[in-house]
């Protein structure tokens, strides 16, 4: 089966985990199952012009000079075609998405040619992905399917209804794909029905459960550093529960726009003692990380998934995390608590629980859990499933 993918995220020079998952799902999918799976990457990040960020914008001329097509072959059957593009505002002249169309289209051709008919078109996030894949969908008459990742869906509402590229894109799709029951619920109240919740994948091969390292219990948090993701309610519940320095320790990984204020209220808390900036980590030192904690916490405010919780049990480690969307449907009772977001008390009483109960997570059984619901095989043979009943059904 030929699978192309158009995915409006996908890491890039600019921003090199941006959409990763969009490209880790690419090649999962092109290892274990039998899909050929094409790539269209037009420099998703990189070719934004911006009259807001003027730097930015000079940034993405320069690199669209020196950017040339390519196709890249990362397996016998996943393959990146690169067919860069600007994109900028629809109320500037020559605005708007038909350049980085014409490169989809380009791409689509170019990979016909290579490997015959596409039977399905895969989109990420329906604007401009699932947007520009209804086009050509109608097009080429090749039915598509759009994964919907976006935690601020559905955006600005126009008399109750999501901006057109948007609708279009959920109106086309044979199936519109939801990383989790809570964001599901929010595509179903807008009246679609042919939803279907395929979570997140993680690839298992890069993590490993690992004894606890001794000494000081170690918590473990990893994130932008923004005001979603909620580390600020972490300082302030790290300062209610108030544990002796050289008992527990925290890291916290990441980097933000916050970062600066997060580390001034650690300061003015009298808690920065117990915590440690790691700053940006990269996809390769990640499970590493994982691997030297004693439990993973997530105080989001919002998530439409929380992949990091899963990647944290698939190290074998139990987490704390908070009811903001997504973690709903990777925490239970096996593997962890879930709390309520913004509450300090409940974070803090949760995080002295699990010093002093940590016991009872089983990290073997923690990591077999991952492996039924996350796993590459686990997600992958859900998402073949999907393209065939798409295809038979066209």
């Amino acid at each position: 089966m030929n699978v192309f993918v158009i995915p409006s995220w996908y890491p890039s020079n600019r921003e090199p985990l941006k959409g990763v998952f969009c490209r880790e799902q690419a090649q999962a999918l092109a290892a274990c199952t039998d899909c050929n799976v094409i790539v269209c990457n037009w420099g998703q990040q990189d070719g934004v012009i911006s009259a807001a960020h003027p730097l930015e914008a000079a940034q993405s001329l320069i690199w669209r000079v020196g950017a040339r097509r390519h196709v890249r072959n990362l397996g016998e059957k996943f393959h990146e075609y690169f067919e860069p593009s600007l994109i900028w505002s629809p109320r500037l002249p020559g605005g708007g998405s038909k350049r980085v169309y014409a490169a989809i289209r380009r791409t689509y051709e170019s990979a016909c040619r290579k490997f015959g008919r596409m039977d399905v078109l895969h989109a990420h996030v329906c604007d401009p992905g699932g947007y520009l894949a209804g086009q050509l969908s109608a097009e080429k008459k090749v039915p598509f399917v759009v994964t919907e990742h976006w935690g601020m869906f559905p955006g600005k509402l126009i008399n109750g209804r999501p901006e057109p590229e948007i609708e279009k894109a959920l109106q086309g799709a044979s199936v519109v794909v939801s990383v989790s029951t809570s964001a599901a619920r929010k595509i179903e109240t807008l009246g679609y029905r042919n939803v279907r919740v395929i979570h997140n994948l993680v690839d298992e091969t890069r993590f490993t459960v690992q004894p606890y390292r001794p000494g000081v219990f170690r918590f473990f948090s990893m994130g932008r550093l923004t005001l979603v993701k909620g580390f600020d309610i972490l300082l302030w519940a790290i300062r209610q529960w108030s544990p002796r320095e050289g008992e527990v320790e925290f890291v916290i990984a990441g980097e933000g726009a916050m970062r600066k204020d997060l580390q001034v209220l650690a300061r003015e808390l009298g808690v920065d003692r117990l915590i440690h900036w790691a700053g940006p980590v990269s996809r390769e030192e990640a499970p590493s990380w994982f691997r030297d904690c004693h439990a993973f916490v997530l105080p989001s405010r919002r998530e439409s998934f929380g992949v990091v919780c899963a990647e944290a049990i698939a190290s074998g480690r139990p987490i704390i995390a908070t009811r903001c969307g997504g973690p709903e449907d990777i925490v239970n009772s096996l593997n962890g608590t879930l709390i309520a977001p913004e509450n300090v008390s409940q974070l803090a009483a949760a995080l002295e629980e699990m010093k002093a109960n940590h016991a009872r997570y089983d990290p073997q059984a923690i990591r077999e859990d991952f492996m039924r619901r996350f796993s590459r095989p686990a997600i992958t043979t859900q998402i073949r499933k999907m393209y065939s009943d798409v295809v038979g059904r066209n």
